[in-house]
């Protein structure tokens, strides 16, 4: 018999999951070069690192309502000024329905992998437990209606 959804998010480790490799930068890198780093990796996102241990992530998000408006000059401002304290992060042992509900419950779209010394050891982002849902569960996911208001009342959507 096929497990359902909760059963799977409960069971299945983060560690289990296909990810991207970690973007990582430094503790001295500015905005403007965390952004850089960003679209060289086409990533939302930068773990910022110092000596093996994760500071925090920097993300489009903090670029958008953060840094947008309020800092002239990018050049001059480190990332780390707009990393949100304490770092919430999981690791690889860590339930893919406990990234979930850390993404929710913070709204965040990344959440840092790390080990019990603070090391990085990955990334999972809102795009890798999507893909997984939709590889474990295509039906669901392909027939859900465009808005969540919406009840279809046939096949085709009508």
């Amino acid at each position: 018999m096929a497990k359902k959804i909760e059963e799977l998010l409960r069971e299945v480790l983060i560690k289990n999951l296909k990810r991207a490799n970690a973007i990582e930068c430094g503790p001295e890198t500015t905005v403007e070069q965390a952004v850089k780093i960003m679209q060289e990796h086409k990533s939302g996102y930068v773990v910022i690192t110092d000596k093996n241990k994760v500071i925090g992530i920097f993300t489009e998000k903090d670029l958008s309502l953060y840094c947008y408006f309020k800092e002239p000059d990018w050049s001059k401002v480190l990332a780390t000024k707009f990393v949100k304290f304490p770092l919430r992060s999981l690791s690889l042992n860590d339930s893919v329905g406990a990234a979930i509900d850390l993404m929710h419950t913070y709204e965040y779209r990344h959440v840092a992998l790390i080990d019990d010394k603070g090391g990085l050891q990955g990334i999972i982002s809102a795009r890798a437990i999507i893909r997984f849902l939709a590889e474990n569960f295509p039906a669901e996911v392909l027939n859900l209606p465009p808005r969540a208001d919406q009840i279809s009342h046939t096949r085709e959507g009508g």
